[in-house]
């Protein structure tokens, strides 16, 4: 057995394993969360994921930024099974509220965290999260993780 050191022996038993990422901060917890009547926005924010918040069809739960900011990823934790098709992402930017879009798409299971990366890059002061078809969730996340 040899072993090659090279001109830094020290180098060889240095950990090669890519560093972690610095945490990026949950953007919907210090945000202002309003949502449709009936519908409990600030429950959402609940790290430990204890609280459902169902959002019939047509509901809304909305997340007003401090400032401009650009958002890029989301996650959704479902309390139940969601199907693919049932929320909608909207943002609200200086031109007006305009749809959000995922870079992919899948159903949400039961007391699973979902991320979801936003195609688009854009400052936001708000965020908004539709229900198409009525979702029970247990925590929603907004992200910049630049």
């Amino acid at each position: 057995l040899e072993l090659g050191y090279g001109t830094d022996p020290a180098a060889a038993l240095r950990p090669r394993v890519p560093v972690a990422r610095p945490h990026h901060r949950d953007l919907s917890a210090t945000a202002r969360a309003s949502a449709s009547p009936g519908v409990a926005a600030a429950a959402l924010v609940d790290d430990r994921g204890e609280t459902v918040v169902a959002l019939p069809a047509g509901a809304w739960v909305q997340w007003d930024l401090d400032r401009p900011v650009r958002v890029t990823d989301v996650t959704l934790t479902a309390a139940e099974p969601v199907p693919l098709g049932s929320w909608g992402w909207r943002g609200l930017t200086d031109r007006g509220w305009r749809p959000l879009h995922p870079g992919h798409a899948e159903d949400l299971l039961a007391d699973r965290t979902t991320p979801f990366r936003l195609r688009e890059a854009t400052p936001l002061r708000a965020v908004r999260l539709v229900a198409h078809w009525p979702v029970a969730l247990r925590q929603v996340e907004l992200f910049d993780l630049g």
